[in-house]
């Protein structure tokens, strides 16, 4: 019974262990014969219980790893292999009674043993192949289990048929590039047993990429995983040319499904990054691999219950890739350019983008939806990687002019509706990288004509800026303070545009603006709505906010810039030397230092215009005298260095902007003070 033998099987197994590895010939003599049916009586025996009590499965564990360590040596003879394989097919096909068990100790050996002998044998039986897939999933089973320590899974086991210590996820790792490898090669002669012992070595790498052990993260980083994983998305189709290609494990969506977010959990390190980033190709193929999963999503009929569980695993996927994209784009301004101009990127991801948004404005308009929350997320994805890329300029210019990148304006406008926070933010965030870049005008193809201009506009987003800029205006005053700051950049973009301004104003953005300011919103918030007002401020047409017409003198605006620009000082210098700029081309846009110009300078009670102006005055004194000093004691800090350098002429400085700036406004205020006081006395 094997209850009797419980505390005798680990000293068998060591015995076992310490006897193949002494017997020269491996064969299987008599002793090693006997010691292989006890194991395997006991597993039987086990097997044949009604329930597996703890102490079973421990004979459980013992037995299998004595019978593997008895008969996987005997392999490499043919005459002795035919014993040996029914022993060996026992042992590994009862890890399957340990499925919900966490990793025991006693099995690491035997399991870096059976994928050690897969990989290093490129002709394998049917049998072997069953041997690796029950292993592998013995090993999935219990890196998944709750109860599983992780850190057994990078522990050395000293083998006897190695004079290395390999661990289980080292030898997990050549188990996938051995697979892949045979799997893409079509030289597998048991393709379905290859796949599934890919799947259930990537269902493996999946839970470690996702542990917080800083030890398992320095193991895969180690072992160069992200490098194998990137390897599995070779032969898949061109971003370019779109064909299926059996021979790419990538085709397996389960697979690929696993690969993408292994691969987006360890993207998040740098080190990782650095990884990937080693080879270019890993950029093109995770870029291709977005593409086939997003045309499976967009193009496939789903009908049924089973077919809708389809998409989504696809939408899965897309989310997964675009994130590993955005974490690889999000500061490396070469994988931006990369992946645009070198790899097809300009095309494929807003192709992308716009067949996910088709389906999610479908999707919201169904009564009862089901996959909103999947596919927003997979959204926020793509726009986000869509604003990184962006910051790069020969990838915004390329992308801007793209077909399907319009379905952001589109989006916009249904998001709002929809209310999703996150997904309005990247959505804004990614049309306002884009419009930085403006019209984008190249020379027309057809001849320049009087009545036409010799130039036509390319930017799919500049071209639909009334629509959008009409959104925008709504979010100005959303509770997420990071949308707000995006819209704002957004209006400082396309405020360029004298339409957007009427567009502005008729749809009273700049009342908003105006609001927030004299809310006393935060830094970045005041940053980018005064960059907007840069603009307008010049047009005569639409600076009604600052000037006080139209009914807009409650909003005190200039009086409120003032305020700004005592407040921040030379701590935030540049969004002073902003707010300079504003105040400077408002006197443009009232026509100088004229009367017009200083009504602006209106409050309540009980500062009056004079004081106001006044005021302004004696803050840039102050201010610009401080700046100039501070400018000073750099130059007079250059030692050793060129003349020109110690007088400043070459070296820039970060008081450079604000000084010019604020001279040019105190002259005007001057002027303006001068002229507001002979109006006075001619009154």
């Amino acid at each position: 019974p094997p209850s009797s033998v419980s505390s005798d099987m680990p000293i068998f197994t060591t015995e076992c262990l310490s006897m193949s590895a002494k017997v020269p010939n491996k064969a299987i003599n008599k002793q090693r014969r006997r010691a292989l049916f006890c194991a395997q009586r006991v597993i039987d025996s086990c097997k044949a219980q009604p329930s597996l009590p703890p102490q079973h499965s421990n004979l459980i564990v013992h037995a299998s790893a004595a019978i593997i360590h008895l008969a996987l040596p005997t392999l490499s003879d043919p005459l002795q292999a035919y014993k040996s394989t029914p022993f060996l097919a026992t042992a590994t096909f009862s890890l399957s009674l340990l499925s919900s068990s966490p990793l025991h100790p006693q099995l690491i050996l035997p399991a870096i043993q059976i994928l050690d002998y897969y990989c290093s044998n490129p002709n394998h039986t049917d049998s072997m192949y069953e041997n690796v897939v029950a292993v592998t999933s013995y090993l999935k089973a219990a890196c998944s289990s709750s109860t599983s320590d992780l850190s057994l899974f990078i522990k050395s086991a000293p083998s006897p048929f190695s004079s290395t210590s390999p661990t289980v996820a080292a030898a997990l790792n050549s188990t996938l590039a051995f697979a892949t490898n045979s799997f893409s090669s079509y030289s597998d002669t048991s393709p379905e047993n290859t796949s599934q012992i890919l799947h259930n070595v990537l269902s493996t790498f999946r839970v470690l990429a996702n542990s917080s052990d800083k030890q398992i993260k320095k193991s895969l980083l180690k072992l160069k995983v992200p490098v194998t994983l990137c390897s599995i998305l070779h032969n898949l189709p061109d971003a370019r040319n779109a064909v299926a290609v059996d021979s790419s494990v990538a085709t397996l969506p389960d697979h690929a499904l696993h690969a993408a977010r292994a691969l987006g959990r360890l993207s998040l390190q740098e080190p990782m990054r650095n990884l990937i980033n080693s080879d270019p190709h890993h950029l093109r193929d995770l870029l291709r691999l977005l593409t086939y999963w997003s045309d499976q999503a967009v193009m496939g009929q789903y009908s049924s219950t089973d077919e809708d569980s389809k998409q989504s695993t696809h939408l899965n996927i897309v989310l997964r890739v675009a994130f590993a994209l955005g974490n690889l784009t999000a500061s490396n301004d070469s994988n931006r350019k990369l992946l645009v101009s070198r790899f097809g990127g300009a095309k494929a991801i807003p192709a992308c983008l716009s067949g996910v948004a088709a389906i999610y404005m479908k999707e919201a308009m169904e009564p009862t939806p089901t996959r909103t929350s999947l596919l927003a997320d997979s959204l926020v994805k793509l726009t986000r990687l869509i604003a990184n890329v962006c910051i790069n300029r020969e990838a915004g210019l390329a992308i801007a002019c793209a077909d399907g990148i319009d379905s952001l304006s589109t989006l916009l406008m249904v998001v709002i509706e929809a209310d999703e926070q996150e997904l309005l933010l990247n959505v804004v965030s990614a049309i306002t990288n884009l419009s930085f870049y403006g019209k984008i005008d190249v020379p027309s193809d057809s001849p320049p004509s009087p009545s036409s201009s010799t130039y036509q506009c390319q930017s799919k987003i500049f071209s639909r800026r009334e629509e959008i800029c009409s959104c925008l205006v709504g979010v100005l005053l959303h509770e997420n303070q990071s949308a707000v700051v995006e819209a704002a950049r957004a209006f400082g973009n396309f405020s360029r545009d004298e339409i957007v301004r009427s567009v502005i104003v008729a749809a009273r953005g700049d009342e908003a603006m105006a609001l927030l300011l004299q809310q006393n919103a935060n830094d970045e918030v005041t940053y980018a709505i005064v960059g907007c007002l840069v603009n307008l401020a010049a047009s005569p047409k639409h600076n009604r906010v600052l000037t006080g017409e139209d009914s807009c003198s409650t909003y005190e605006t200039v009086f409120n810039l003032i305020r700004k620009l005592r407040f921040f000082g030379l701590k935030k210098i540049q969004l002073s030397a902003v707010v300079c700029k504003v105040i400077h081309n408002l006197s443009y846009g009232c026509g100088g230092a004229n009367l017009k110009f200083a009504s602006c300078f209106h409050s309540s009670p009980p500062n009056n215009i004079v004081d106001n102006i006044a005021l302004l005055r004696d803050t840039l004194l102050e201010l610009l005298d401080v700046a100039e000093d501070a400018r000073q004691d750099e130059i007079e800090e250059v030692k050793g260095g060129d003349e020109e350098e110690e007088l400043g002429g070459a070296r820039e400085s970060k008081y450079d902007e604000f000084i010019a700036t604020g001279n040019a406004l105190l002259s005007v205020v001057k002027d303006t003070i001068k002229e507001y006081e002979e109006g006075g006395e001619e009154g």
